[in-house]
């Protein structure tokens, strides 16, 4: 753990450090829901409430109501969302800059 700890807190210059950390798109698992509306997509891992102070409950409550009405929509197998295509590219790029 020591050694992640000390990974973060230094500037890596390109994504095929050593040091064992690979940044990964946030996208991927953490799409934000602001005050105009959510950043993601349907297929979306997760939605993300932070910043929104006193009116989180009611975006929740507005997303529990929407995924009650209309689950086919956001819940998908990944097998239909962009992420089956962008995630393998990104290894595959990934491992390109670590084997050079």
């Amino acid at each position: 753990m020591a050694r992640v700890i000390n990974a973060t807190e230094t500037r890596h210059e390109a994504a095929g450090t050593s040091s064992g950390i690979a940044w990964v798109p946030r996208d991927w698992f953490n799409n934000y829901e602001f005050e105009h509306g959510f950043e993601g997509m349907p297929g979306s891992f997760l939605v993300h409430f932070a910043g929104l102070a006193e009116t989180r409950l009611q975006h929740m409550a507005n997303w529990l109501a929407e995924l009650g009405q209309n689950q086919a929509k956001w819940e998908m197998p990944v097998e239909e969302t962009p992420y089956k295509d962008s995630i393998p590219e990104f290894w595959r790029k990934y491992a390109e800059t670590l084997n050079g």
